[in-house]
């Protein structure tokens, strides 16, 4: 792989996301995650507040898996956040992103007072995600991706890729969707969605060993994929810093 950029003068980054997924040491463990890693982050997520999940009966959720891993709660800081459940803890961040290093040790954090709390009997499966909003919506050309669609030309319009892809013991699932529109109270942006889930589930019985080895060995499969699937224009247009 060549080199990388250091950062980004303009970061497209919607959402990072560190999520650890496991087995509870404890039927309910959900319900005392929220008061434990308050008191330990107490500092930095302010508020504790319900997700309409957690409304849902305790049985009903441990048999959907898309239930099973959703958080019950949410500890809400300034531009960070933690979902917590039976069986997921999820550090969210978002804009203006306080760069890999920053990231990195809040991760870290989590996951150490995570641990210290005796809930989690087994780690299932731990991962990075990056959710971008590239600021020109055209389809392909704004990747190193080529389709070939049997002569026919390809609409911006309507346009969404999907693909997964293993490398380092990692699988990483693309997404590309075109013409998307992010709107909140403070913002309004369009573009292209380029979203990267770098995933590992297998060999997590030392998991707590090497955190720190694990998560960075997580992002530098997701960084090469990111920089890797960029065209030149689309980095560029990014301002990429290089050292």
């Amino acid at each position: 792989m060549n080199q990388l950029p250091s950062k980004l003068e303009r970061p497209p980054l919607l959402e990072a996301v560190f999520e650890i997924r496991f087995t509870s040491a404890q039927e309910g463990g959900g319900e005392l995650l929220p008061g434990l890693l308050f008191a330990a982050f107490r500092d930095v997520f302010s508020k504790v507040e319900p997700t309409n999940v957690g409304i849902i009966p305790r049985e009903m959720r441990q048999q959907h898996p898309a239930l099973r891993y959703a958080g019950q709660y949410k500890l809400q800081g300034k531009n960070e956040a933690l979902l917590l459940g039976d069986n997921v803890l999820s550090l969210i961040v978002t804009p203006p992103y306080p760069g890999w290093s920053r990231f990195r040790a809040r991760c870290l954090e989590v996951a150490t007072a995570l641990k210290k709390t005796e809930l989690v009997a087994s780690v299932d499966r731990y991962s990075l995600k990056y959710v971008n909003l590239l600021p020109n919506p055209r389809s392909l050309s704004a990747f190193k991706i080529r389709v070939d669609l049997g002569g026919r030309e390809m609409t911006e319009n309507g346009f969404i890729l999907r693909f997964e892809t293993l490398g380092d013991g990692f699988l990483s699932i693309v997404e590309c969707a075109s013409a998307q529109t992010v709107a909140n109270d403070l913002i309004r942006k369009s573009g292209m969605l380029f979203s990267i889930d770098t995933i590992c589930d297998r060999g997590l019985g030392e998991f707590w060993t090497d955190v720190q080895g694990r998560v960075d060995s997580a992002h530098r499969v997701l960084e090469e994929l990111f920089f890797g699937l960029l065209a030149p224009d689309t980095l560029e247009g990014l301002g990429p810093i290089w050292e």
